[in-house]
């Protein structure tokens, strides 16, 4: 964007969003990174990007929990099978369209439903420790809508609703010092408005 700029702007949003994935290799990564929000993102046989956004509300709290270790994006692909079992696929398929009604509708509790996942985590969850004592505590933590593994980890987003973040906090940090992890926390609002010239 910045080339984009000096250059007087000759590549248009679709053009900008096709070089950026090209380099970066993923859309799910780009698409929100330059137009803002939760959307949805596909990199067409073209080379197009065709995505959506969604909305997203100001009383649905994002709490980003980061241990003091580190896991290699190489390791934890290597611990995904090659290939899943349909009944799997299906449940993630479910999971995905109600995710899309629940944002659509502002729906608290079809959310909660909708981030369940049977692709990655329950692979993953080996490579995280405490990561499944922290799902089985939040689960039940009133507000809570749910908690997942942030991409490949080993990091770990909680949504939220209502003033109960510093509880989140204190239930993942006691669960991660439990097994002497130290934990960062930031509670973040989503930028709606991506990247942008600010000069």
């Amino acid at each position: 964007m910045a080339a984009n700029t000096l250059l007087r702007n000759p590549a248009d949003e679709a053009v900008l969003l096709s070089i950026a994935t090209e380099i970066e290799g993923h859309p799910d990564n780009i698409t929100p990174a330059i137009k803002g929000g939760v959307t949805l993102s596909s990199w067409e046989e073209d080379g197009s990007v065709v995505y959506r956004k969604l909305p997203w509300y100001d009383d649905w709290k994002i709490t980003v929990c980061i241990p003091d270790y580190e896991l290699a994006t190489e390791i934890s692909r290597s611990v995904l099978p090659k290939e899943v079992a349909i009944k799997d696929a299906a449940f993630n398929l479910r999971r995905s369209a109600m995710f899309v009604e629940a944002l659509h509708t502002h729906d608290s509790e079809l959310l909660k439903l909708a981030m369940r996942d049977r692709l990655h985590q329950p692979y993953r969850k080996k490579l995280v420790p405490g990561l499944t004592a922290i799902m089985d505590n939040l689960r039940h933590t009133k507000g809570v809508l749910g908690c997942f593994l942030s991409g490949a980890g080993p990091a770990i987003g909680v949504v939220s609703c209502g003033a109960n973040i510093n509880e989140v906090k204190e239930i993942v940090s006691n669960t991660w010092n439990d097994i002497n992890v130290n934990t960062h926390f930031y509670s973040l609002p989503l930028d709606n408005e991506g990247a942008k010239r600010i000069l």
